[in-house]
């Protein structure tokens, strides 16, 4: 009996070693220097451990079951120690989320704790609806030329996001942003271009800045994304404000836009938006392939989105990438990280906003908002970014723009008047119906004083 299990385990064994090769193999193809080392380590180390499967055959069935049980044991525990770094690391990732549900619970409100994708299966069948996820910066191939989108799907029910314990939807306009659609033939007042707090997230579409202001008699848009920075934003107002009217444009500032221009420097198409006053992608008529490109990778992803997590437990993704990060350690230490002021990065951004000034020939304000981090941390910290605020908003009125700041409506609140949950949830949420409304107050009183 004892025989029959080594020779089945050994064959597993060796069946495995012979699929870890093909794998590594395959793709070994893709090469490059770091790649060659590192596939052929791995391939070597393989083969060895072949060589090893075959030697322990021929030995007696003690050493052969003493091996297996070595080995099994240690792949048991190698996957037990996956599992916890995977769980680990999908608490870091929603930890935000996880953080509003346990708020939600100390405070007895009602919290619909469904992921996304639960939550996006469940509305289209109960709903009978043929919604999308909202998408931001996506890149598609159409016609075999490689385009960065910069809004959404047009004309479709759009799942947003989740922090105050209810699902927020919108219906998107014609080009996918978070606005009713007939405002597109109107002449607006406003228009305000920004990354999520512009987008509006997590309101109804009519507690967003456009929808405030829309409420006070204002006809106003939004041009938001999430992830959105000062490049992304110029390159919308390029694609979708060349045959609209209006006498007033709030372009949103927050402090990690100094930080997306990393990314946004590095994407060639951003760059020829700074770099060739006449580049357009012409986005805004070719919306009906957008909407199909997207809807396909929308849908790919969702597929792929339960295979995924099987695919990188079986490959110890998550302890490698643990390793990753011990062997290039970096200082994740916070926010303070990310929002250091670089003044290198922080004159791009007024060299952008200089060109928006160029292009536009209303009224441009600068919306400076400020990070939820100034009012949830310790003193010290809350004083080290008030420090930093000040530097960029005197920067910006030292450059002749017309600043907004939005501090002069939240220093003064409550943090349960601006934020999801106030200040039990330790993790910075987007601002609650209540803090958009005090910010949208504050452009009215801007604008039309």
């Amino acid at each position: 009996m004892r025989k029959q299990v080594n020779n089945f385990l050994l064959k597993t064994l060796i069946f495995l070693s012979t699929i870890g090769i093909i794998y590594f193999i395959r793709r070994a193809f893709f090469l490059d220097k770091e790649r060659i080392i590192f596939f052929g380590t791995c391939l070597i180390l393989l083969v060895l451990f072949l060589t090893l499967l075959i030697f322990v055959k021929f030995k007696n069935q003690k050493i052969q079951s003493n091996f297996l049980i070595f080995f099994f044991s240690s792949l048991i525990s190698l996957y037990v120690l996956e599992l916890t770094m995977f769980k680990l690391k999908y608490n870091k990732e929603n930890f935000q989320f996880l953080e509003n549900v346990r708020a939600a619970k100390i405070e007895k409100v009602d919290f619909d704790d469904r992921n996304i994708f639960k939550f996006y299966k469940d509305y289209n069948k109960n709903k009978n609806e043929n919604s999308v996820i909202s998408m931001s910066r996506v890149q598609v191939s159409i016609d075999n030329k490689i385009v960065q989108t910069l809004g959404g799907i047009g004309n479709r029910e759009t799942i947003l996001c989740n922090e105050s314990g209810y699902w927020t939807t919108f219906k998107s306009d014609r080009y996918g942003f978070n606005n009713p659609d007939e405002l597109w033939d109107k002449k607006l007042d406003v228009v305000i271009v920004g990354d999520s707090f512009g987008l509006g997230l997590c309101v109804n579409q009519d507690q967003n800045f456009a929808g405030v202001l829309r409420k006070n008699g204002k006809k106003s848009i939004t041009l938001g994304g999430t992830g959105m920075g000062t490049l992304f934003e110029y390159a919308i107002l390029r694609e979708y404000t060349k045959n609209i009217e209006t006498d007033n444009l709030i372009f949103m500032f927050y402090l990690n836009d100094l930080h997306n221009l990393n990314s946004e420097l590095s994407n060639p198409i951003l760059l020829n938006y700074l770099n060739d006053n006449n580049f357009s992608q012409n986005l805004a008529l070719n919306q009906n392939n957008i909407n199909i490109k997207l809807e396909e990778k929308l849908i790919n992803y969702i597929n792929k989105k339960k295979f995924l997590t099987l695919e990188r437990i079986a490959k110890f993704y998550y302890i490698r990438e643990a390793v990753r990060d011990i062997i290039y350690k970096k200082d994740k230490n916070v926010i303070f990280s990310r929002f250091e002021i670089d003044e290198q990065k922080l004159n791009k951004v007024i060299e952008i906003l200089k060109k928006v000034e160029d292009d536009f020939k209303g009224n441009l304000y600068i919306g400076y908002l400020p990070s939820a981090a100034e009012y949830m941390f310790k003193e010290n910290e809350k004083k080290l970014l008030k420090e930093i605020s000040d530097r960029i908003v005197n920067k910006l009125k030292a450059n002749s723009f017309d600043v907004i700041d939005f501090r002069l409506s939240l220093d003064s609140k409550e943090l349960d008047e601006i934020l999801p949950f106030g200040s039990i949830v330790k993790t910075q949420n987007h601002y609650n119906a209540k803090g958009y409304k005090l910010i949208s107050n504050q452009m009215l009183e801007h604008l039309y004083k």
